[in-house]
């Protein structure tokens, strides 16, 4: 168990150092604290995964949750592929109230779901 935990703990701060290099380089930015979850710079599939796996804890909340998508100003001829994937996911295969932010298109809200839409996600997970 010893080796284990410290071989773990090598790794968490290796890791750290890491994004604090990055950070210090701007490859990483600044969370975003007016956002639940911020998937800037990432791809639709590891976007998909980060929402899948934030939800659960997000939606037990139970508030209004904010998922900044980007507005896909930096996409391949400048159409958004992240927020049309999420809203999609969102609302079709987890059946959640989900909508484009109408005061800030970069943003996608999520409405407080009822406890079984809740287990659902956590089923599709």
């Amino acid at each position: 168990g010893g080796l284990l935990a410290e071989e773990a703990l090598a790794q968490a701060q290796s890791a750290q150092e890491v994004y604090l290099r990055g950070l210090a380089t701007g490859h990483f930015a600044p969370t975003v604290v007016y956002a639940d979850l911020d998937l800037h710079d990432m791809s639709v599939e590891v976007a998909k995964v980060a929402v899948r796996a934030a939800l659960p804890r997000l939606l037990e909340r139970g508030r209004v949750i904010r998922i900044c998508t980007g507005r896909g100003r930096h996409s391949l001829g400048g159409l958004a592929l992240v927020k049309p994937a999420i809203l999609e996911m969102l609302v079709t295969e987890l059946q959640l109230l989900a909508e484009e932010d109408a005061d800030n298109p970069g943003f996608v809200l999520v409405r407080p779901s009822t406890t079984s839409q809740g287990r659902k996600i956590e089923h599709c997970l």
